[in-house]
């Protein structure tokens, strides 16, 4: 992950916080397809988590 966040130019430390922020209040279990809003690809993550 740490490699993968790298690789899109973020933050890691930024990107991790997102995710274990975000996560515990998703319906993954569920709903898996979700998770695809948390990859470090995504526009949004990109927005928030871009490195400076």
């Amino acid at each position: 992950m740490v490699e993968t966040a790298k690789a899109n130019r973020l933050d890691v430390f930024r990107y991790f916080e997102l995710i274990l922020t975000v996560l515990p209040g998703m319906e993954f279990l569920t709903n898996p397809d979700i998770l695809e809003e948390l990859m470090p690809w995504n526009i949004s993550v990109q927005k928030i988590c871009k490195a400076t």
